[in-house]
């Protein structure tokens, strides 16, 4: 959340998203140090938007300059507060997720930091507190804080509730038991697809169960035929390098995987296996494209398909229609970033504009004709007499013709 604009649509839309995962949540509040910020008047907003659960982590002192951990101190000042019933009201909202704890807490007994730790990571995954961490980013205020209550005490992916892994796509196939141990056959996710000017496709894959080296073989979704690993490579912003093993959690690129898709289950096992993949927003704004070039056309066709199998949320179609190429995207700013992106990695550059509309006509009311055709040329004549009735039908109901 930025402090100066507030909570914005797109901050309800993720947390809402999350929510519908049943994943763990926690809000960063950032540009505390901006000027004209109200955060008190923000915590109220984050509380009365999404929760009583929404309990300060760490609170902003020395004039938004520096945070004070309201979790680890129970006393100190900060701006926006005391310190001391913060940490109080953290406390409860997180011993509620442990029946234990809480009975221990109410009965006056202190809580051990190990405890308290563990705890925090249940409640979390329970939801019955949303942590919110205050932090400048461009002044590094509170980022080294957020770090450290992210490895301490945030859930990992092994206490939370994923999506399940399935013997089949029919919703009633079986579900398969995973766990996020090294030791356990190979179950892994590609979830994106990119394209490396020296490597070539890579398919990024999250490791669910097992370890990954070079020499490791895998079934794709229910392919009879295994595939060997061959290089995997760690991707750090522009660069990749290679490693020579990855364990459950780790998140690696597989080269030179044509066949590898968004969601494809890989599996050590011969199981079929599949799982979901989160749904993407449905691309609501498109613009008609064409080469700058004479003769780019079948280039940007190839350029547009690897683009769009990078990104679920993009799309392209050729309309048989108006005889169009229409891109379309989540909006105008994504487009024209699609659009950049071709003109650096293909050296392709197109003309945009509105795409033309098809319109298509319907019959909207009831109406009577009749027509008689006779011709007499010589020899044998023509007649013909016509009484037509047209009528709508509901909306979606198709044709139908009597005689």
């Amino acid at each position: 959340i930025s402090a100066p604009a507030g909570i914005e649509v797109n901050t309800r839309r993720m947390f809402k998203l999350a929510q519908d995962n049943k994943m763990p949540i926690a809000l960063i509040v950032n540009k505390i140090d901006a000027e004209n910020v109200d955060l008190e008047r923000l915590m109220g907003q984050i509380t009365e938007t999404f929760g009583q659960a929404c309990k300060p982590m760490n609170l902003p002192a020395n004039e938004n300059a520096a945070v004070v951990d309201c979790f680890a101190n129970d006393q100190g000042d900060s701006d926006l507060g005391d310190v001391a019933d913060a940490h109080t009201e953290l406390i409860e909202n997180i011993v509620e997720a442990d029946e234990e704890l809480m009975e221990a807490y109410l009965g006056g007994e202190e809580l051990s930091a190990a405890q308290l730790a563990s705890a925090m990571s249940k409640a979390m995954v329970e939801g019955t507190v949303i942590p919110v961490l205050f932090a400048s980013a461009k002044s590094n205020v509170g980022i080294a804080d957020a770090l450290d209550a992210i490895g301490k005490y945030f859930p990992s992916p092994a206490h939370c509730p994923g999506r399940a892994v399935m013997a089949g796509e029919d919703p009633e196939a079986d579900e398969i038991a995973i766990a996020a141990e090294g030791d356990k056959p190979l179950i892994a996710q590609a979830f994106k697809v990119t394209t490396d000017p020296f490597v070539g496709k890579l398919a990024w894959i999250r490791i669910l169960q097992g370890t990954v080296t070079p020499e490791t073989t895998y079934f794709l979704g229910d392919a009879k035929k295994s595939t060997k690993i061959g290089h995997l490579y760690k991707v750090f912003g522009k660069d990749s390098k290679e490693v020579k093993s990855a364990v459950a959690g780790d998140i690696i690129a597989l080269a030179k995987v044509e066949e590898i898709t968004p969601g494809a289950v890989l599996h050590a096992d011969q199981t079929p296996m599949f799982r979901s993949i989160p749904d993407a927003p449905t691309p609501m704004f498109s613009l008609a494209v064409t080469p700058r070039k004479r003769g780019d056309e079948q280039k940007i066709s190839e350029a547009l398909t690897k683009l769009s199998q990078e990104d679920p949320t993009f799309g392209y179609a050729r309309d048989s229609q108006t005889h169009e190429t229409v891109v379309s995207g989540i909006g105008d700013l994504h487009l024209r970033i699609i659009l950049t992106k071709m003109k650096e990695r293909f050296d392709l550059e197109v003309e945009t504009k509105p795409p033309k509309i098809p319109y298509k006509e319907t019959i909207t009311s009831k109406a009577e004709g009749h027509h008689r055709h006779k011709k007499q040329t010589g020899g044998a004549g023509q007649f013909g007499e016509v009484y037509l009735r047209v009528e709508p039908m509901e909306r979606g109901e198709g044709f139908e013709f009597v005689n």
